[in-house]
């Protein structure tokens, strides 16, 4: 449905909905007979047809015996009439003996003679709560009790229910009602009792609960909902008040009418069911006035809406801190009260309309409908006049113009977002597109950078390892000339001799790793040569070298093979890594400061053996730590271009194995070799 069509019909609806309502109220259908009413405590019903003119109330003038609690016995005994009448329904407050008021507390007796018609057939009776608890008789069996009448607050036990019973009556009937009230500012047989058949006075009780429990659960649902909305969008505080609105009411209708929470919980007494009544009552005021401002912020003028929830929450805690008969003299103001605020409203929700605001039209038809309930119900309270209690209808007639307001104000929002969001994608689109040609024009910038900077990278890694190479080729050859011009002399021992050839080994062995190293550096990439080897015997062949270095400088070489079964590497490779770690430790060891020693040890544990390399050095610099197996990484040593270690991991990796160290200053460092025992061939790139 289209905006515009969606607006035409809502103003269809407020232009039309409370006539609509008006034109159904005043549908009285046909003319009822007009009902006899009780004179000097005798109600003549023998012209009084139920099942053709319905039910009956029991009013007009009761006897009346004040501060007196009388059986049926006892008053069917006298001859001589009542010393008092009262009419009822009504309070008993402003009722006058020996020219005195009687006020609102005290208990007293009523009584009325009814005189019905020939075989009146089965009939039943409905009572309201009066005030504020009562027995009923019927001739002298006791037919109906709420609460327990006391002479006093001490023995009253005060209970507000509609009571419902059935009667057995012939020609005529006495009805003795006994009524105390020591518990409201107001008592009396207040409400009317009503006669009919079985089946008018049962289609009333349960027209009635059937109705309240359908208004209840219909605003329960809906209180629910909106405050859901609210929580998933709290900038929405319509929602919030008006879910809070559909729960107050909704409690205001369970202990009103028919009252089904006093009922069901029928124990808790009086005083807590009534607070809740009045409290269900004064903050739905507030709480309505909130929902109105928070639809039309800008027509409502603040220091009112002040005024009304600064008076909502004075009448509410008067409620919760006094005793109902104190604080039931609140009520009479705070509906003065009600009416200026809903006169208010209805002005806030006209110049809403005026100006065409969203929603303002039909909430402005429930607006009406229900304030014009809410003043039926008053007079109605007061006075008896009118049709009886209608705000629950007016209610929820607001209520559900509220939710269509509501609605269509969400569905607006909804296809406002519906037509931005499309709008929004296009934008996005092309965007997106232009996006998308920057991005490869940039990608494009890139990848030429990237090649230039991968060429000047190229050489300078050329130049550092040309550097490298020139400076570590120079020194073992520099190294091997002396030697070997020394060595060709008659000069020196024969010991002499032999140490110089044992450094002139070295020194070509050293020119040998760094050929492997670099031409391994310059492929970039390793093919493995693998062989199964026994670990006892590869790890003999390699210590055979390292002892002749370790022994000239004097260093404890130690081996513990606890594994020394096959395992599958690249041969050459892995003596590679152990003698270049030897070699690191070896040099790190050469100041002679204490009693240096190398270790080399073997484990097996889940199909992978680690080789331990340990010696009791200075430890590595913590400058080194870091970036101790990146490519040319080099701290205090005049020999080397870096790739050693680089190299070593690099071999380790391409065994899927792993290199890892643990080192601490002035103790030493640990190298660890893990290797799985079993491998196959494959080749391994560098990064």
């Amino acid at each position: 449905m289209s905006r515009n069509r969606a607006d035409s019909i809502l103003k269809f609806a407020g232009n039309h909905a409370f006539l609509a309502i008006l034109i159904f109220l005043s549908c009285s259908g046909p003319e009822q007979k007009i009902q006899p009413e009780a004179v000097r405590g005798v109600l003549d019903l023998r012209h009084w047809d139920f099942e053709k003119d319905g039910p009956v109330e029991l009013k007009g003038e009761w006897g009346f015996y004040w501060k007196q609690l009388l059986l049926p016995q006892v008053l069917q005994k006298r001859t001589e009439p009542a010393p008092d009448f009262i009419y009822a329904p009504d309070v008993w407050d402003d009722h006058q003996i020996d020219g005195r008021e009687i006020g609102g507390q005290g208990h007293a007796t009523y009584h009325l003679r009814v005189l019905f018609p020939a075989l009146p057939g089965a009939l039943a009776i409905r009572l309201n709560d009066q005030g504020s608890a009562y027995t009923m008789y019927l001739n002298s069996v006791s037919l109906v009790q709420n609460g327990i009448v006391g002479e006093n607050a001490e023995t009253e036990r005060p209970l507000w229910l509609p009571r419902y019973a059935s009667l057995s009556v012939e020609n005529s009937a006495d009805f003795v009602m006994q009524i105390s009230n020591y518990f409201h500012r107001q008592g009396g047989l207040w409400r009317p009792a009503q006669i009919g058949t079985i089946n008018q006075i049962q289609d009333i009780r349960d027209r009635g609960r059937i109705v309240e429990s359908f208004l209840a659960g219909s605003l329960l649902i809906m209180g629910l909902y909106h405050l859901a909305l609210f929580f998933y969008r709290k900038k929405d505080r319509a929602a919030l008040w008006f879910g809070l609105l559909c729960l107050f009411i909704t409690l205001r209708l369970l202990v009103t009418g028919e009252r089904l929470l006093t009922g069901a919980f029928p124990l808790t007494g009086a005083e807590f069911f009534l607070k809740l009544e009045y409290l269900s009552f004064y903050l739905s005021l507030p709480l309505t006035i909130l929902f109105l401002h928070a639809l039309f912020p800008d027509i409502f003028y603040r220091p009112v809406l002040r005024g009304i929830l600064v008076l909502s929450l004075f009448g509410s805690t008067t409620v919760l801190a006094l005793p109902a008969h104190l604080y039931s003299y609140t009520i009479a103001t705070f509906q003065a009260f009600a009416v200026i605020a809903g006169a208010y409203g209805c002005y806030i929700l006209i110049r809403a309309s005026f100006q065409g605001q969203q929603g303002a039209r039909l909430i402005l038809a429930g607006w009406i409908v229900l304030f014009s309930t809410v003043i039926n119900d008053i007079v109605y309270n007061l006075f008896l006049i009118g049709p009886g209690f209608l705000a629950p209808a007016g209610l929820f007639i607001f209520i559900f113009a509220q939710a269509g307001a509501l609605a269509h104000r969400i569905a607006s929002a909804f296809n406002t977002s519906e037509e931005l969001s499309v709008n929004l994608e296009r934008k996005v689109a092309g965007r997106t597109q232009e996006l998308q040609a920057e991005k490869n024009n940039l990608k494009d910038a890139m990848e030429k950078i990237e090649l230039l900077a991968e060429s000047r990278k190229k050489l300078s890694v050329v130049g550092q390892v040309a550097a490298g190479i020139v400076h570590d080729i120079k020194n073992p050859m520099a190294t091997i000339r002396a030697l070997a011009e020394l060595t060709n002399t008659d000069l020196i021992t024969k010991e002499k001799r032999e140490a110089n050839l044992n450094m002139i080994v070295r020194e070509m062995d050293r020119l040998n790793d760094l050929a492997y190293e670099i031409l391994d550096f310059s492929k970039g990439q390793l093919t493995l040569d693998l062989t199964e080897v026994n670990l006892r015997e590869f790890i003999d062949e390699i210590a055979k070298f390292l002892k002749i270095n370790f022994d000239y400088l004097k260093i404890l070489y130690i081996q513990d093979l606890q594994y020394e079964g096959p395992v599958i590497i690249d041969k050459d490779r892995i003596r590679r890594v152990v003698i270049n770690i030897a070699k690191n430790a070896l040099e790190a060891m050469q100041d002679g400061k204490k009693e240096y020693s190398f270790t080399i040890r073997s484990e097996e544990k889940s199909g992978k053996v680690t080789l331990s390399l340990i010696d009791n050095g200075p430890g590595l610099p913590a400058a080194l730590s870091d970036r101790i197996f990146d490519a040319f990484a080099t701290e205090g040593k005049s020999k080397g271009v870096g790739l050693g270690l680089f190299m070593c991991k690099w071999i380790v990796d391409s065994h899927q194995g792993e290199l890892t160290y643990r080192t601490k200053p002035d103790v030493g460092t640990t190298f660890f070799i893990t290797l799985p025992l079993r491998l196959t061939h494959e080749v391994v790139y560098a990064i």
